[in-house]
């Protein structure tokens, strides 16, 4: 019996790790496009690959983590025009389309019982 009990949760973590991998998968890859994007947006631009002072460009991660978490302290970056360099709203929209096809790719795959 304890054999069962251990092998039942060895599937749950099983379902965790591979649940939490994906959704690093997604965040990781939702990173890089939007890291690109801002960099090429009209909006904004040179955040992360900036001219310097010295006449050179240089790569700035600082700058692109400062601009992820701009939105906690920018009202402007919530408005419906600015969400494409939102990167919260953006990765909450991400987030939520990749699991709702998820979920409609596994119905076409089970068949529900009518009632």
């Amino acid at each position: 019996m304890f054999e069962k009990k251990y092998k039942n949760q060895n599937l749950f973590y099983n379902y965790i790790e591979i649940y939490m991998s994906s959704l690093l998968l997604i965040i990781a890859i939702y990173t890089l496009i939007f890291a690109a994007y801002l960099e090429l947006s009209p909006k904004i631009g040179n955040v992360w690959y900036r001219m310097g002072a010295d006449g050179i460009r240089h790569v700035r991660p600082e700058n692109l983590l400062a601009f992820i978490v701009k939105p906690m302290t920018m009202v402007e970056l919530w408005y419906p025009s600015n969400w494409d360099i939102n990167y919260i709203v953006g990765i909450l929209i991400t987030i939520l389309l990749y699991y709702t096809y998820k979920y409609f790719k596994q119905d076409l795959l089970v068949e529900l019982p009518l009632l």
